[in-house]
This record gives C-alpha cells, sequence and structure tokens, in this order.
C-alpha cells in the first residue's frame, strides 16, 4: 500500500490465514517495493494499482474478499508452473492496441463507432460491425449494471477479439449508467470448448465490483490493458 504499515499489513494478516503454504518475504510500501530486488519474488498481491514488468501482480482490497481468493489462487499456479504457463483464451483476446481508457464519449452510439471502426481499421472486422451492432442495441440493450457487452454478427468478424474502453464519465445505456464497455467480437470458427471457457473467465471478471473499479479508475491504457 502507500505506506506499508495500514491496508497493506491487513491483507499480510488474511493471505498468512488464507495460503499458510506462501513465504511472504516483505510487506512494502510502494517506495520500499521500487527499492527492492525482487529476484526472490514470485507473486506481489497489492491493495493499489502497480506495474512491475517482470512479476505477476494481483491487485485485491485489503480484507481479500471471498472472490478475490480466487484470483490469488490462479496466479498461484500460474507462478508454480512457469515454465509451463497456462495460457487463458481470453487473453489471446486482448490486445494492446484494442484497449482504451479514460475516453470522452457520451453515447453509447458513440462508443460502438469508435470500437467497431477501430476493428475494421485493423482488419479484424469487415466495415458492417458498427451497424450490425448498433442493429442490435435496438433490439435489447447490453448494458448490466455499469458494464456494457455490445457485439455483433459473428460473420462479420474476422479475428476473435474483445476491445475494452472505459469512460471519463458514465453514460446512459439504457437503463443503466455505465462506465466500462466490453465490445465482443466473437467467430463462428470457436469451439464451443473455446467460447465456455472464455465466457467462464468474463463472467468471472464482471462479476466482481471491486475487480470493475480497478478497471474503471485505471489512468492509462497500458494500465488498463495490464
Amino acid at each position: 500500500c502507500s505506506t506499508g504499515l495500514g491496508s497493506a499489513q491487513l491483507l499480510a494478516a488474511k493471505v498468512r490465514k488464507q495460503f499458510p503454504q506462501l513465504k511472504i518475504v516483505g510487506v512494502w510500501s510502494i517506495q520500499d517495493l521500487q527499492q527492492h530486488k525482487l529476484t526472490q519474488v514470485d507473486l506481489i498481491i497489492s491493495t493499489i494499482q502497480l506495474q512491475v514488468a517482470t512479476i505477476p501482480t494481483v491487485i485485491v482490497s485489503p480484507l481479500l474478499e471471498s472472490n478475490e481468493v480466487q484470483f490469488v489462487q490462479q496466479a498461484i499456479r500460474q507462478s508454480t508452473h512457469q515454465t509451463h504457463p497456462v495460457k487463458r483464451k481470453i487473453l489471446s483476446m486482448l490486445s494492446p492496441n484494442l484497449v482504451f481508457a479514460k475516453r470522452t464519449l457520451t453515447s453509447w452510439q458513440a462508443v460502438i463507432n469508435l470500437l467497431g471502426q477501430q476493428l475494421v481499421d485493423q482488419r479484424l472486422a469487415k466495415p458492417g460491425i458498427v451497424a450490425s451492432a448498433l442493429k442490435r442495441e435496438s433490439l435489447s440493450y447490453t448494458s448490466f449494471g455499469n458494464y456494457a457487452v455490445p457485439h455483433a454478427e459473428p460473420d462479420l468478424i474476422a479475428q476473435p477479439r474483445i476491445v475494452v474502453c472505459t469512460l471519463a464519465k458514465p453514460i446512459q445505456w439504457g437503463e443503466q449508467q455505465v462506465s466500462i464497455i466490453f465490445f465482443l467480437a466473437m467467430t463462428k470458427h470457436l469451439t464451443q470448448a473455446e467460447i465456455d471457457e472464455i465466457f467462464d473467465d468474463f463472467y468471472e471478471l464482471v462479476s466482481n465490483p471491486h475487480r470493475l473499479e480497478i478497471l474503471i479508475n485505471s489512468e492509462s491504457d497500458q494500465d488498463l490493458y495490464n
């Protein structure tokens, strides 16, 4: 945490209880972290957003809620099998050039136009994708709470992707005030097993309000992608 003496210590106590097999090598502030050599560190668990290029990082709340324990467990599994890392299918759906943080847009139509056109510009979709997604919204809004999941006809998608966009200010999307959008560009070439894996991971994300809040508060495209 910011001091290393407050929320980080509370988190460390919860980690010791939940994961007695882990060895905690330090409970540090951001400043302390920057001064330590991290050669013996396999995983960082933090209460605030940070970026360490070579070490997996899990962002959680100080009390380590039950749904966040799953994220830590997943990170431990991946860290334990670094020689044969688990490549989750949903990760292949994300691209750093298809992530947009804090955009100033005032309508859901503008959001769909931006994200759909990005897919077209990067030759991942055909030009009709924007019209298709707009038509889909006219049938029923794809907003749920503070997030929306617009999508288009699979025949218009060349390569499957998930485009992510957060907004500087929430916008009205149907009956919801939406702050984060996941444009789901899916193709018919995905197997049902792949689709199941993608949406299981995706549901785990959007059903976690704390995790969504971290994404919404990301200040840059790179932070949001990380």
